[in-house]
């Protein structure tokens, strides 16, 4: 769970009107991401993994689009989930 928390923000700041995702650096949001920092679990860009991550270049884990869509896909479905069960509790109240 503590992981999903973690990505909720760049999942949703990722949203594009076409329907396509993508997760977006926090430190560069015009960047697609390009790695998965294990040490600091956070998803970074390739300037990110130069200038930040340099030191700990072995935590880095390149992410495969297929990943970054398969995840986006599950946590909009838990997102949903959530929102409906939101409603639904506040319909009863």
């Amino acid at each position: 769970m503590p992981e999903k928390r973690l990505l909720n923000k760049q999942i949703v700041k990722a949203l594009e009107c076409s329907g396509n995702l993508m997760i977006l650096c926090d430190a560069h949001p015009s960047r697609d991401v390009d790695y998965y920092c294990t040490q600091e679990k956070e998803f970074i860009c390739n300037k990110c993994a130069l200038i930040k991550h340099s030191a700990h270049m072995e935590s880095l884990k390149e992410v495969a689009r297929e990943e970054v869509d398969n995840h986006c896909e599950k946590l909009l479905t838990y997102l949903e989930l959530m929102r409906n069960r939101i409603t639904q509790a506040h319909e009863k109240v």
